[in-house]
């Protein structure tokens, strides 16, 4: 039961990761995009 809901806790914890970084990239891409932009 313990190891169980560890298991899950750990997925959960990366899946959250994973997420946060991708997130995290797209915003960086978005803001990049943005100064390129008002380079020009």
């Amino acid at each position: 039961m313990v190891n169980l809901f560890l298991s899950y806790f750990l997925h959960f914890i990366s899946f959250t990761n994973h997420v946060m970084l991708r997130e995290m990239t797209k915003e960086r891409k978005n803001v990049q995009m943005s100064i390129v932009k008002n380079g020009t």
